[in-house]
């Protein structure tokens, strides 16, 4: 994702503006959606609801869709999925990672704005907000990394797309199934 934007002109990245603003708009909605519909109807604590509208505010089928984007509909049609994950990074990522941290304290049931906007902040310290961000900033200052930084980070990419696969199913695999009305919801979201 990185790469797709930072190699991209800054021409096609703004003609992709105003869906990048619907995309943040959806995905804000979605979010604050379930996140109030599983703290309010299913009483789910915090970090559970939180996880849950990540989940669906912030679907994980626009990585899928970078490479089979690329083949079908050719280079250009990738800066859409990588601006949509872009948008996500930057806006429910943080949300989702203040309220985690923000739930692991010992007052997690008080969580009001300051400590909200605060945690908020402090989440842009993380590389899945800020590296989005710096990849915007490399297409709008007209920078561009060498042929060599381009091969390293093409690396590092291909390995954490396996690695995500392999962890993902790790940690699924680990946990006990039952069907119930968040996992229905969740699996037909």
């Amino acid at each position: 994702m990185f790469l797709i934007i930072a190699q991209s002109s800054r021409s096609s990245i703004l003609l992709e503006l105003n869906s990048a603003l619907a995309i943040a708009l959806v995905f804000g909605l979605l979010f604050a959606g379930c996140y109030f519909w599983a703290r309010r109807f299913w009483t789910l604590p915090v970090p559970d609801a939180g996880v849950l509208a990540l989940t669906i505010g912030f679907p994980n089928c626009a990585a899928v869709a970078l490479s089979l984007l690329s083949g079908v509909f050719g280079s250009e049609a990738v800066i859409s999925a990588a601006l949509s994950i872009a948008v996500g990074s930057i806006t429910i990522s943080p949300l989702t990672l203040a309220l985690l941290e923000l739930s692991s304290k010992k007052d997690a049931a008080k969580i009001t704005a300051l400590p909200l906007l605060r945690a908020i902040a402090r989440s842009f310290r993380q590389p899945v907000v800020w590296s989005p961000i710096l990849a915007l900033l490399f297409v709008f200052f007209g920078l561009h990394l060498p042929p060599y930084g381009v091969a390293t980070v093409r690396t590092l990419g291909n390995a954490a797309n396996g690695s995500a696969l392999l962890l993902t199913r790790v940690v699924i695999s680990a946990q006990y199934f039952t069907l119930n009305g968040p996992v229905v919801f969740n699996d037909t979201c």
